[in-house]
């Protein structure tokens, strides 16, 4: 025979259960919720990483390639002109190459997302997801 404190006390273990797997759920939800966004700021450091390095590239070509060739250049002109006006035209050519690899490393950059957005969008939906909805 059952009595009614019998009653309220398996209710109480119930409740004390649900309780216990909501916060449960509610803790690996959060846990996971913190590898996404590692994973995926992770992801746009990568490509940020790449542009730089793109765009580092071409600055330590252009040096060296600058060098090298502005003085060949400049010499092969020199016949033509007079050497002053030589290495100024060299300088012209490499200012422009210098500007078109920039041009194609900006990009790169410009396309890195700093917010997670998959997890930003699944954080809006716990809040409906623990009412039930």
């Amino acid at each position: 025979m059952t009595t009614e404190n019998d009653v309220t006390h398996a209710d109480e273990a119930s409740t004390a259960e649900l309780v216990g797997r909501i916060t449960e759920n509610l803790s690996s939800l959060f846990r996971k919720e913190i590898e996404l966004a590692k994973a995926e700021t992770k992801a746009e450091a990568v490509k940020a990483g790449m542009g730089a390095g793109m765009l580092a590239a071409a600055g330590v070509l252009s040096l060296i390639i600058l060098g090298l060739a502005s003085m060949a250049g400049a010499q092969w002109l020199a016949n033509e002109m007079a050497l002053e006006w030589a290495y100024l035209t060299v300088a012209a050519i490499w200012l422009v190459i210098a500007v078109i690899l920039a041009l194609v490393g900006r990009p790169t950059l410009r396309t890195i997302n700093p917010v997670p957005e998959r997890t930003a969008e699944t954080l809006r939906e716990i809040p409906d997801a623990v009412r039930g909805r």
